[in-house]
């Protein structure tokens, strides 16, 4: 197995790929993701094994959500953040593995899918759960945060549709 440094890591990111993000991205969350890179490229894992994993963590975020419980609310925040960081790792580890290719783009693809078609909904039961608005029923932050989901997710589609049409 081949050690990869911390620099190759670093390197390995295209001054244009962090220009688009948010300043949490770009700040805080691409740093980070940097030394955890390190970690899992040199115990072996794969981009693939990332994204799968980042997969897991994005849907188990949004499900916690779901919960009226406290707890769960603050391991969802967490989780989330932690995907944010496992969505950058992935790519780090394809461009210092030079391992990229249209199949680890397509499974790195479905985290964000699953983040997009349920956190919206989570977010929604949490509002209906904690809401002290003078809103006589709270399932409307329900129903807000479906259609949330659905038109995000619908707006994924399209945009591939035309992508893969144009």
């Amino acid at each position: 197995m081949k050690y990869y440094s911390f620099a190759e890591i670093k390197e390995s990111l295209p001054k244009t790929k962090n220009k688009g993000d948010s300043l949490w991205i770009q700040y805080v969350v691409r740093k980070v993701s940097f030394p955890v890179t390190y970690i899992f490229v040199n115990l072996g894992f794969s981009a693939w094994l990332v994204s799968v994993l980042s997969i897991f963590v994005a849907f188990l975020s949004c499900f916690l959500f779901c919960f009226n419980y406290e707890w769960a609310r603050w391991i969802a925040v967490i989780l989330m953040h932690i995907w944010m960081i496992f969505d950058c790792v992935d790519g780090n580890i394809a461009r210092v593995m030079k391992t990229q290719g249209p199949m680890g783009e397509f499974i790195d693809a479905q985290s964000g899918y699953v983040i997009s078609a349920f956190c919206y909904f989570g977010l929604g039961m949490s509002a209906y759960y904690t809401s002290s608005l003078f809103i006589e029923n709270r399932t409307v932050f329900i129903i807000i945060g479906a259609i949330s989901s659905i038109a995000n997710i619908l707006a994924r589609l399209i945009h591939q549709k035309f992508t893969v049409c144009m």
